[in-house]
């Protein structure tokens, strides 16, 4: 995530302990670090200066206490001080490594319990909470008087694992000692793997005397513990799976402090690969054989949930690779919303429910933030505010340029062009005027697959008012030629009307500079809420679709959906932030599929020049009913077509036209349809379960 959270009372420092990871953080959850100054004088006496204002703030400070423990710790303690002293609302710690947990109890006489004492002193500094992440004894909550949050990572590392294959009954997961069972068992659970312990004859001491409850012979081991210290540990579990007959040895920590000579003592293990998270930061050697995992995501989505006072238990049931997982593959229908369009939508809804039409305080607010989204999305299409008109969706767009325009311009002439493939808001809207109005309209037919520039220039008549298409069709991806049509109308009386519905947000677009006169968005196709869109007029005259008020400089009646359009304008803003990366995200997972299908029969139904977030493949002999039936079934959504057509028995008027009423296509293709939410590893269960359903359907 790199958008801005919305709620501006809540903010994230970093002290210098782990500044790597408190970045990320603040990425992941969109706040912004805060500017702070650390120093220590000549004696080693630490100050800090916080460099912005946090009077009535949420102050999130994140530091691990890990080496130097002691500079960090009182950093942590000034930090808080500072920030109670300079009337924050509420202090929270986020402490992704906990030094000091490991002395939670007296072991041997007269030792003190210093995990104690930290949490003493954290509390009577005047921290509000604390953040932590993998507590080496979860009992440690208990030694605070105030909120603790303890984070486990065993579903990172599972989710790890399980894209590596390391799962199943063929792995074993393995706790170096007996008091480790627990998180062994934590991590087996989620893998499906059976436990080993590693306990020794008499004391941890005489390591060499260790030996294994549980089978390991001929399995995979997965060594498991919270702190990765001097490596000995590991080290010495590693040499006696090897000697038990353990095929290959991983190990898993979730703090990899990597103390003294670690890093030789592992590296002369037989250990393949050590997981640890980025929860320390260490400037001691690492093993050539380290990797690292990010706990970010986790902690900033923690840090979200607490401010806006939401449950951490999801995030403890979490599994992301969870084969009951529902995966979704027809985001050309429509997209799920993402995390800041649902902040962004949620605040509005809870702080400003005015009508923005209304003169009155509340109105205003409403409407300030009503001109204030106009102007991001003219901004980002780089057009005037004034062009940008808020509608219900992407029919409605269409429908109010083509009746619109026509029905105000047809003294000028009752000829329009289309193409057979649009959109059935279009095709309906164009059948409409021709037997409501008398309208003449020319329906353009792929010649060879493609539909060309050439095509409408034959089809201009000097009565041709009207041209309407599509920037990329919804069922096969095909990039349609707007720009140069766009260009060469600029010399014909007849304005262009694009629907743009499939490819806004994903690739830049100019309508003003392309010389494009309507233009229709629907925020439901970017990851925006559904019931809003906009169209863009450059200027042309047309009649209202709907009348009543003067909204919309009286282009088009009714209240603004405020909050769909708020959330309309956030999910833009993003899908321009990231465009290059997130089309760069989906070419990857397009080709990856059918690089992943090539030993299996199949034919593409789309061009070579077409958005790669449209798949539209059929399997010979296969009936795509079937095939969508069955996938679904294994929790995996696709479609036979457009939302707008699902459901029914009718085929496919995009293929027909490209193809013929009597293709084996119309019965055979299915869509599958990318966004940037997708992943590889869902690519890759998709094309597993094709193949075994295919397989299933040949007799193999």
């Amino acid at each position: 995530m790199t958008e801005r959270y919305a709620d501006k009372q809540i903010k994230l420092f970093s002290l210098t302990s782990n500044l790597p990871i408190a970045e990320k953080i603040s990425k992941a959850s969109g706040i912004p670090l805060g500017k702070i100054s650390s120093r220590q004088f000549s004696d080693g006496e630490i100050m800090i200066n916080i460099e912005e204002t946090v009077r009535g703030d949420d102050i999130y400070i994140v530091q691990s206490t890990s080496f130097p423990v002691n500079d960090n710790l009182w950093e942590l303690l000034i930090m808080i001080d500072a920030c109670k002293r300079a009337s924050a609302n509420s202090v929270n710690v986020v402490l992704p490594y906990f030094g000091y947990s490991r002395q939670d109890r007296v072991s041997k006489s007269r030792e003190p319990i210093t995990a104690k004492l930290v949490a003493n002193m954290l509390t009577k500094a005047g921290i509000d909470r604390v953040l932590t992440l993998d507590l080496h004894a979860v009992q440690v909550q208990g030694f605070f008087d105030i909120p603790v949050d303890n984070l486990f990572t065993t579903p990172l590392f599972a989710e790890h694992y399980e894209e590596k294959g390391l799962c199943g009954e063929d792995v074993v997961i393995v706790s170096p000692k007996n008091s480790g069972i627990k998180r062994a068992r934590s991590l087996a659970e989620l893998l499906d793997s059976p436990i080993a312990i590693i306990d020794y004859s008499e004391d941890e001491t005489e390591r060499e005397e260790g030996y294994i409850i549980g089978d390991v012979v001929g399995k995979k081991a997965i060594l498991i513990d919270d702190i990765l210290n001097t490596g000995i540990t590991f080290a010495e579990a590693a040499k006696i799976l090897e000697r038990e007959g353990a095929t290959d040895i991983y190990a898993v920590a979730s703090h990899g402090l990597f103390a003294g000579g670690a890093a030789d003592i592992l590296e002369a293990t037989p250990i393949k690969e050590i997981l640890v998270t980025d929860s320390v930061l260490t400037k001691n050697r690492k093993p050539v054989n380290v990797n690292y995992l990010t706990a970010s995501e986790l902690i900033a989505k923690a840090i979200i949930n607490i401010h806006e006072r939401k449950p951490l238990s999801p995030l403890f049931a979490y599994h992301p690779n969870e084969k009951n997982n529902p995966i979704y593959f027809d985001n050309a229908a429509t997209t799920p919303l993402s995390d800041a369009v649902i902040r962004s939508m949620t605040q509005v809804m809870t702080t400003t429910f005015g009508n923005p039409s209304s003169v009155h305080s509340f109105g205003r607010s409403a409407s300030k933030i009503l001109r204030t989204c106009r102007q991001e999305i003219a901004d980002l299409l780089d057009v005037e505010s004034r062009s940008i008109i808020f509608t219900s969706g992407g029919t409605e767009s269409n429908n109010t340029a083509l009746k619109g325009y026509a029905l105000a311009n047809q003294h000028k002439g009752k000829h329009l062009i289309t193409t057979a493939i649009e959109h059935h808001s279009v095709l309906h809207t164009m059948a409409y005027l021709e037997e409501r109005f008398g309208f003449e309209v020319t329906y353009l037919k792929p010649i060879d697959g493609h539909i060309t520039c050439q095509q409408v220039q034959d089809a201009l008549r000097d009565d041709t008012i009207m041209v309407s298409m599509m920037a990329a069709n919804n069922e096969t991806g095909d990039l349609l030629p707007y720009q140069e049509v766009a260009k060469n109308l600029k010399q014909h009386q007849a304005i262009f009307h694009l629907d743009a519905v499939q490819i806004i947000g994903k690739v830049p677009i100019n309508p003003k500079e392309l010389g494009i006169d309507f233009l229709s968005a629907s925020a439901h196709k970017f990851h925006g809420p559904k019931g809003v869109g906009f169209l863009y007029c450059g200027g042309q005259h047309f009649d209202q679709l709907l009348h009543g008020g003067d909204q919309e400089e009286k282009r088009r009646a009714s209240t603004e959906n405020l909050i769909g359009i708020v959330g309309m304008a956030k999910a833009l803003q993003e899908a321009y932030n990231n465009m290059t990366e997130n089309f760069q995200h989906v070419e990857t997972l397009a080709n990856t599929l059918i690089t992943n299908l090539s030993d299996s029969n199949y034919y593409l139904s789309k061009s070579k020049n077409s958005l790669p977030h449209v798949i539209n493949i059929g399997f010979p002999g296969q009936q795509n009913g079937l095939l969508l039936t069955r996938l679904d079934m294994a929790n995996i959504a696709i479609s036979t077509g457009s939302a707008c057509t699902a459901g029914t028995v009718e085929p496919s008027h995009v293929l027909e036209a490209y193809y013929g009423k009597e293709s084996a296509r119309l019965n055979e293709a299915i869509r599958i349809s990318f966004s940037e939410q997708n992943t590889l590893e869902e690519v890759q269960t998709l094309t597993e379960e094709l193949k075994t359903i295919l397989g299933v359907s040949n007799g193999i």
